[in-house]
């Protein structure tokens, strides 16, 4: 019955009416396991895991296929905050052989899903690393939120919440990436790090201005002020470094300052350099 309803749900967005014929991914017992092949790569999924679930299903993000159209042939990407590896080998697909894929994923759950996903695949051109990026190298604890979605694992200083330790993890800074792998090219870096994001921006400033990569950058105002950041403050950083930047779904240019900022979105970020129309975003 499951991959029966996931032709119907196929290629449709979670808003879709049509997306509420599976069971919810809560409802799957911890340990759900599926062997399937999606979009021309085999995964090992849990369907109690949101993103999973939703890789089961085939259900698309707006935002993310945005990025997987714009990624080309012999492009370099890093991908911060990997997860399962979905993003890292979609990314793959799109930059091919001659391309490059450096996938960073710092909990050691989802890195074991990473390495055993990527294992399943023919993807010499991605790399794996068991890492997080951060504005300093060094430790960092991290925290399960969440068991029935494990890629809100994130880093937040205060753990009056009820959430528990995951873990400590190793973390890096994207110009220490960079130098460590001699990165003379940079085309695009997607960050999704629960709140972290500011951070691995302020790690990585002489790749952002000698590099100048597009960015893929999740905005999640009420994560980011766990970390002692915010999303006017993300924006208006991206901003400063001379990005221009849309809403990933719609296009619509974000323009920090002006209009409300919705509470969790993503935007693409295209540095003043080589700025395309909205339009064309």
């Amino acid at each position: 019955m499951e991959r029966l309803v996931s032709r119907v749900t196929r290629g449709r967005t979670p808003e879709d009416k049509l997306a509420r014929l599976p069971l919810n991914h809560y409802q799957y017992p911890v340990g759900s396991i599926r062997e399937v092949e999606r979009l021309g790569l085999k995964l090992t999924l849990d369907l109690s895991d949101l993103v999973d679930w939703a890789i089961f299903f085939g259900l698309v993000d707006g935002g993310l296929e945005r990025l997987y159209g714009h990624a080309q042939p012999n492009d370099v990407v890093i991908d911060v905050g990997a997860n399962n590896g979905m993003v890292s080998m979609r990314l793959a697909q799109r930059v091919g052989v001659r391309g490059r894929v450096l996938s960073f994923e710092p909990h050691p759950g989802n890195f074991r899903r990473l390495e055993h996903n990527l294992s399943l695949n023919d993807l010499p051109h991605v790399s794996a690393f068991h890492l997080g990026l951060g504005e300093d190298s060094g430790q960092a604890a991290m925290l399960s939120v969440d068991k029935f979605n494990l890629g809100m694992h994130r880093i937040v200083p205060d753990r009056s919440d009820g959430a528990q330790p995951a873990d400590t993890i190793e973390l890096t800074t994207l110009d220490s990436v960079c130098e460590r792998h001699g990165l003379d090219r940079l085309d695009w870096v997607k960050i999704d790090v629960e709140g972290y994001e500011l951070k691995v921006l302020r790690g990585g400033l002489r790749a952002l201005e000698e590099l100048r990569p597009r960015l893929f950058v999740e905005v999640d105002d009420a994560h980011l002020r766990d970390q002692g950041d915010s999303a006017d403050a993300l924006l208006g950083e991206l901003d400063r470094l001379g990005y221009g930047m849309v809403d990933a779904v719609t296009g619509t240019p974000v323009i920090p300052g002006v209009g409300e900022v919705p509470a969790h979105f993503d935007v693409v970020c295209t540095p003043a350099s080589h700025r395309p129309d909205a339009s064309s975003l």
